[in-house]
């Protein structure tokens, strides 16, 4: 998830994949650990409470 990507210090902020998607509220499955079944559980639990994610289609096929 290029999103979540993100390190911070004081001072310093690190976003190599940059921070367009976060803002969004885009969520992507992590293609390094494509468990699907997982993913769409987790992301039902995002959107119960965050009900303004977006879920990327890509990520659901």
């Amino acid at each position: 998830m290029p999103a979540t990507c993100v390190g911070v210090r004081p001072g310093e902020l690190h976003a190599p994949h940059g921070l367009e998607l976060l803002y969004e509220g885009v969520l992507t499955m992590n293609p390094l650990t494509p468990h699907r079944d997982l993913f769409e559980r987790k992301a039902a639990s995002y959107r119960a409470r965050w009900p303004w994610l977006h879920i990327e289609a890509r990520a659901m096929r």
